[in-house]
């Protein structure tokens, strides 16, 4: 199968602040994963997961003022669910939080309702389709976030 995402030679280093010595974070890193495939991160805490999700996504080094140096080639979008989901929840209601990005990206009203159906059947929260996310459970929230990944489709 084709890889959907290949990194090569990938190196981050944190900038310095006053009182903190700029740190690289990884160096010379590199993997292909393929359409299809599970792959699992696994590291300690502090190692770059996070940091290396916000790269994948685009979220760095502009979210960080980092530097960063690789190749990164991907053939489609990417999504992410944070570890605090109150960091992505912005809409006041859950279908407007999965309806947004389908918007944004001007697909067919119709289109939209589909994969907004099929986003909440599969992740089985149809019953908060129409509740405020500020009053959903830490629980509930990730799969508001799952159903908007679901909607999106993406790659990786």
């Amino acid at each position: 199968m084709p890889a959907i995402l290949s990194v090569k030679n990938l190196s981050f280093q944190y900038p310095s602040y006053p009182g903190l010595e700029s740190r690289n974070l990884f160096n010379g890193l590199s993997f292909e994963l393929e359409k299809g495939s599970m792959t699992l991160l696994l590291a300690l805490p502090g190692a770059g997961k996070t940091t290396l999700s916000r790269i994948l996504t685009g979220l760095v080094p502009a979210y960080t003022g980092g530097q960063l140096s690789g190749t990164i080639e991907k053939s489609g979008g990417t999504g992410i669910v944070f570890q605090n989901p109150d960091e992505q929840l912005f809409c006041s209601t859950a279908e407007k939080e999965v309806v947004f990005p389908l918007e944004a990206a001007g697909l067919p009203r119709e289109e939209i309702a589909r994969r907004a159906d099929l986003a909440f059947q599969k992740t089985g929260i149809e019953y908060l389709r129409f509740k405020k996310p500020i009053h959903l459970s830490g629980g509930e929230k990730r799969r508001l976030l799952i159903s908007v990944l679901c909607a999106t489709d993406p790659d990786l």
